[in-house]
């Protein structure tokens, strides 16, 4: 095999949701294309809509393949600020 075919095929699983390089890639628990992701939120859904409200009043998630992560950010304010501020120092629009 050519080096030029063996990267284009390395750059197609990539590409390729179900595979387990995109998924490394991404930081996925597990490997899920979109497909599998699409039918797990589908599935979700049914499973709410039709669930006994009053023996499971909180809505039911099922598993996505990556990690859960918190909303709040990991930042402190002096981090934040020292970020901002290389960040101004490197970006082509910090005149602006």
């Amino acid at each position: 095999m050519r080096y030029r075919r063996a990267a284009d095929l390395i750059e197609e699983l990539f590409k390729e949701t179900g595979s387990h390089t995109f998924a490394s890639l991404r930081g996925y628990d597990w490997v899920a294309s979109h497909a599998d992701v699409a039918t797990l939120t589908l599935s979700e859904w049914f499973v709410n809509v039709h669930r006994d409200r009053v023996r499971a009043p909180e809505p039911i998630r099922f598993p996505r393949p990556w990690p859960d992560v918190d909303a709040v950010p990991t930042v402190t304010p002096d981090e934040l600020a020292e970020l901002t501020e290389k960040l101004l120092a490197r970006s082509a629009l910090r005149d602006r």
